[in-house]
């Protein structure tokens, strides 16, 4: 970064000289950090951006899996191909923390996870990487912290812009393994045990892999409307992202909007706020591509009598799918509003209060059913859980930004910030409900399992904290540069006697 790209034919040399080019312009861009921005040509610490324009070039499902294979240093895989799940993200490697994923701050909220996100409506995304740039988050930092921040109407363009967006798309099983099939098998099993199958030509045939997987639809359709006037900026964007996975009985559902809006009372007083609503729908499928690789191919899927045939070992993967009702759904609203003043020429008060709003809820249905001795269920079963969380952040920071001659430059700044994290976990499990029906798939008095019941709260989630954060730059010349950071962190995680933790840089 900070070089100019260049294109150079290479048809019929042997020998190229590239000479690297400085972009003034991109030096001068600025970048957002903690708690502000900074010019590119004054980061000190490892930061890197990635525009909006970029994450919307695949269809993805969070602004996570756009991120993928953008920045250097980060690495980003999914724990599984289910529609829905949240990817590993890992900056720099796994640190020593039991928890080595990185923190979300998400219009200078902060987060830990922002698959609710919509892609279109993301202005940037920086990743802070090294300690010299997230230091000012503390030890929540210590496995790096991302930066969104989410559009806005550009004060310049006029009139309101439209823009929509449709993409449809399938998704199919992207390699097959090469399995035996009903006569290789038979083969292989009479080397084994010779005379087991007699005629080799009359095995069935069945592709396990066939039966289980099949071709899904992907479709993700954006809409969105911005403007600005001398002194309002707005932006207003609706999405919707549905994926149904190439397992049946899987996918994922989610609708998000994005509300932002920025008005300027006078020339030194600024009010605003971010919202986002994000709805979603989950269908989980069990897990049975461990049978559907094992499943011998010399038995068909079906009884004469339509009814699912044994399948010794690993037990049938179609009436696993069959059987299975597991489905969750869920709201998450993410927003905050904020005052910023400032009070003498280059010195600016901003205050933020944010809040994270997230509830779901999972139903899990069994019936009675039997295909054989080691594949049936006698009672029907009936598992709900619900969960619920409450998170509000209030910043309070003083940034002053003045020069003193030709060559010192500083930006100074100093905050205090308190913060508070609720959550509440309930998980019941019944047996012999009523009936199969989905409608009447609820937990009375009568069937419910007393030891099943939980009623708790998250640890990650449920706890206070308390900060005082101090940071200054100081460019010498345009061509020195030395970055300071100071957090005093105070969590109620820890008892009284050692509650409090620094983290310079």
């Amino acid at each position: 970064e900070g070089y100019k790209a260049q294109v150079i034919n290479i048809a019929g040399r042997d020998r190229i000289d590239i000479l690297l080019e400085e972009d003034a312009a991109l030096l001068e861009e600025l970048v957002v950090v903690g708690y502000g921005k900074q010019k590119k040509s004054d980061l000190t610490g490892a930061v890197s951006s990635v525009r909006g324009a970029d994450l919307v070039k695949i269809p993805a499902l969070s602004p996570e899996q756009a991120l993928q294979g953008k920045v250097a240093g980060v690495q980003i895989s999914s724990p599984s191909g289910a529609p829905g799940a949240v990817p590993v993200i890992r900056v720099r490697g796994v640190g020593t923390f039991n928890n080595a994923s990185p923190i979300f701050v998400v219009d200078g909220v902060i987060l830990d996870n922002i698959s609710f996100l919509n892609s279109a409506d993301i202005a940037s995304m920086e990743v802070l990487k090294d300690a010299s740039a997230t230091a000012i988050y503390g030890s929540r930092g210590a496995n790096g912290v991302i930066l969104v921040t989410t559009k806005q109407g550009k004060l310049d363009q006029g009139k309101p812009t439209f823009a929509f967006s449709a993409e449809q798309s399938v998704q199919r099983l992207a390699k097959k393994i090469d399995l035996l099939n009903g006569k290789e098998f038979g083969a292989y099993v009479n080397d084994v045990v010779n005379g087991t199958y007699n005629n080799l030509d009359a095995l069935p045939n069945t592709d396990w892999q066939d039966l289980v997987f099949r071709t899904a639809p992907l479709g993700n359709y954006q809409f969105s409307v911005s403007g600005a006037s001398d002194r309002q900026q707005y932006y207003v964007g609706v999405g919707l992202f549905s994926q149904q996975g190439i397992i049946e009985k899987s996918g994922y559902d989610r609708l998000s909007i994005q509300m932002n809006n920025s008005y300027k009372l006078t020339d030194r007083i600024k009010i605003g706020n971010t919202l986002t609503i994000a709805p979603f729908r989950q269908k989980n499928a069990p897990n049975v591509t461990y049978a559907a690789y094992r499943a011998q191919p010399v038995i068909k899927p079906y009884n004469p009598d339509g009814s699912f045939a044994e399948v010794p070992g690993v037990g049938n993967p179609l009436a696993d799918l069959a059987y299975n009702n597991n489905e969750s759904r869920g709201f998450r609203s993410v927003g905050n509003a904020f005052a910023e003043a400032e009070l003498l020429k280059g010195l600016v008060l901003r205050s933020t209060f944010g809040v994270d709003y997230n509830t779901a809820e999972g139903r899990a249905f069994t019936p009675v059913f039997y295909v054989s001795p080691q594949q049936l269920n006698e009672i029907n079963d009936l598992n709900i859980n619900n969960f619920r969380s409450f998170n509000w952040l209030w910043e309070n920071t003083l940034n002053y930004r003045f020069q003193k001659g030709e060559n010192h430059r500083f930006d100074v700044l100093g905050g205090y910030t308190m913060q508070r994290l609720r959550s509440l976990i309930l998980n019941i499990a019944a047996q012999n409900v009523i009936s199969d029906r989905e409608d009447l798939w609820y937990i009375n008095s009568n069937n419910v399992n007393p030891n099943s019941i939980f009623h708790g709260v998250d640890a990650n989630q449920n706890y206070s904290l308390l900060s005082y954060l101090f940071r200054i730059n100081y460019t010498l010349k345009e061509k020195y540069l030395l970055t300071a950071t100071f957090r005093r962190d105070g969590s109620s995680k820890f008892i009284k006697a050692n509650r409090w933790g620094n983290f310079p840089s």
